[in-house]
């Protein structure tokens, strides 16, 4: 299914880097929107203009200061809130020769400390409220405060020194963040390859047609997100943004603009699913809702089909280091605990710790090959995460197994296993039953210590509607599914989960409720 209007022409496949991807279209659409937000647009002819000038001025800077050290790329630090900015910075530090590196807003300044100096960026462009804290913790580094609006660089770029470096497509252009076990988020590193290999897997699998328009609501600090406007302007769409995600915004948006493909996770479609339902209101002009970042419920999915009527329900499994790893679509009616087959393009293999491979239906860490693996990560300390051996085969330590018609089927990633009275216990199968019963909306299933069974399974759910169940009725009947070993030994009802800044259920913060003896959680007799 391909989402709004006839194309008026492609940019070619297999162009080196994504910046000239992303900017193909000034040349063929200049006075096309690519940017979008809280009313100001930004064309595909303007943006470009933007973009060569901080290419050049960031390649400037780059010949003037001192190299980077030896094992990290000459790197470009973004600390934005406003989404125009970010890919405007993005690309014109890659056009410019740097990666950018694009931190979270939301982290706290000893995170932020470890993580510039993790990084170690030769520039960085931050939100006036933060440059001058920045500039404090990255002294003699060039920090550029940019201020809210679409047009405000204009002083730090006001002169043009020259043209760009060449750039190879093997150079990395982006580093994103993602949580290492020691709660310092781990740098990895994307090359221009790596992501155009994503694009192009992408546009294949479920193409965007130039000229469509794609609401983007969450951060773009956020690879999920950011990916979503980078495909959106390498295939000559609009991307609509929003400042931060509310769920009457999001429809807001569906309602003054013809939008044809949505990107988002199950908590954001949840939200606007139930803001939807309370004035019975649907978009048959959305054509493709594509779902990441964690399982789809099969009620949610319901419920997309009936709010989004005209609309291909896509999820795909992957990860900020290797993009695309599985894809479920509807018209292939996957098993609902499912997240699909392999996405085109990937190979998967299931193997024990020991390396040996695993038999159909057998779990074990799940590993794969494509041309889409980021590069690694920046001073790496632990074995934890993304690895990848001499045969190019990859793992980020997610355990799943695959069934005998090639369905794979999650079970958590390593570290989130509890061990019960000696049981190992993977949350994920647990949170699939639950999502199945229909008194069930939302599902979270996590260890908590115990002194009597060294952790203990606990389950937090939030109800579908007035029908509820008692703690021994939910464990009846996930004990038809499993063994009554791995039923939550306690749980609580919530009427509302926390949340990430990218919209995810915030499991630690979660956890920390449960053990606090949070009065927001209703414990289930």
């Amino acid at each position: 299914m391909r989402d709004g209007s006839p194309s008026a022409g492609k940019p070619a496949v297999g162009d080196a880097t994504l910046a000239e991807r992303a900017l193909a279209w000034a040349g063929r659409r200049p006075s096309r929107p690519a940017l979008i937000e809280d009313g100001a647009a930004l064309s595909f002819g303007d943006l470009a203009r933007r973009v060569l000038r901080v290419a050049q001025n960031v390649a400037a800077v780059l010949a003037s200061s001192p190299r980077s050290p030896a094992g990290r790329p000459p790197s470009v630090g973004l600390l934005l809130r406003h989404g125009i900015a970010c890919p405007e910075m993005l690309l014109g530090s890659a056009l410019g020769g740097a990666a950018a590196a694009v931190f979270d807003p939301a982290w706290p300044e000893a995170e932020l400390r470890r993580v510039l100096e993790q990084v170690e960026p030769r520039l960085v462009f931050a939100d006036p409220a933060v440059a001058d804290t920045v500039a404090a913790m990255v002294p003699g580094t060039p920090c550029v405060a940019l201020s809210g609006g679409a047009y405000s660089f204009e002083t730090w770029a006001s002169e043009s020194p020259g043209r760009p470096p060449p750039i190879a497509a093997d150079d990395p252009f982006y580093i994103g963040f993602t949580s290492g076990t020691s709660g310092t988020p781990k740098a990895f590193v994307r090359s221009h390859r790596s992501w155009v290999a994503t694009l192009d897997a992408a546009l294949a699998e479920f193409p965007l047609q130039a000229g469509a328009h794609v609401l983007v609501p969450g951060r773009l600090h956020h690879s999920l997100f950011l990916w979503a406007v980078v495909e959106s302007m390498a295939a000559g769409a609009t991307a609509h943004l929003l400042p931060r995600f509310d769920a009457e915004t999001a429809l807001a948006c569906l309602t003054e603009a013809p939008i044809a493909r949505i990107h988002g996770v199950p908590t954001m479609y949840t939200a606007m699913v139930e803001a939807a339902g309370r004035s019975r209101r649907s978009f048959p002009g959305v054509r493709t809702v594509l779902s990441a970042g964690a399982k789809l419920a099969p009620a949610l999915r319901q419920a997309l089909a009936e709010v989004f009527p005209e609309a291909e329900v896509i999820e795909y499994y992957g990860a900020s280091e290797t993009s695309f790893v599985t894809i479920a679509r509807d018209r292939d009616m996957p098993p609902a605990d499912s997240v699909g087959r392999p996405f085109p393009g990937v190979e998967l293999a299931i193997r024990h710790q020991d390396g040996t491979p695993a038999a159909a239906c057998e779990t074990g860490v799940l590993y794969l090959r494509s041309g889409m693996l980021c590069r690694g990560y920046l001073g790496r300390r632990d074995a934890s995460g993304f690895r990848i051996g001499a045969d190019g085969w990859a793992t980020v330590g997610d355990h799943a197994r695959i069934d005998h018609d090639g369905w794979v089927y999650l079970a958590g990633r390593e570290g989130d296993m509890v061990v019960s009275g000696g049981l190992n216990i993977y949350p994920a199968e647990v949170e699939a039953a639950l999502a199945r019963l229909p008194e069930v909306t939302e599902a979270v299933v996590f260890g908590v210590p115990d002194p009597y069974w060294g952790q203990r399974l606990v389950a937090v759910v939030r109800w579908a509607g007035t029908a509820v169940l008692s703690r021994e009725a939910l464990r009846d009947r996930l004990s038809a599914e499993f063994s009554r070993a791995k039923c939550p030994q306690q749980v609580f009802a919530t009427g509302r989960f926390p949340l990430t800044a990218g919209g995810k259920i915030a499991v630690a913060r979660l956890r920390a409720q449960v053990q606090g003896g949070d009065p927001e959680l209703i414990e289930v007799s």
